[in-house]
């Protein structure tokens, strides 16, 4: 299957603003109607956890998973 990434500038401000939100939903729908598995990059709030739950978005989230040095 193949997947379409939303970046995390597209779900920066989902959960304040519905415009935002609209665009996030557009693309998810528009990404399953293609048979794509839809992934929300960069989740870094708890706000944004909470809004992708609701939609059962799949995610890739810097809120619990951040980046470590190499040498880590």
């Amino acid at each position: 299957m193949s997947k379409l990434k939303i970046d995390r500038s597209f779900i920066n401000d989902v959960a304040a603003r519905a415009d935002d939100a609209a665009d996030h939903d557009g693309h998810y729908r528009h990404g399953q109607s293609l048979g794509l598995k839809v992934v929300a990059e960069g989740v870094e709030t708890q706000a944004q956890l909470a809004f992708l739950r609701e939609q059962a978005a799949t995610m890739r989230r810097l809120l619990l998973h951040r980046p470590v040095p190499a040498e880590s």
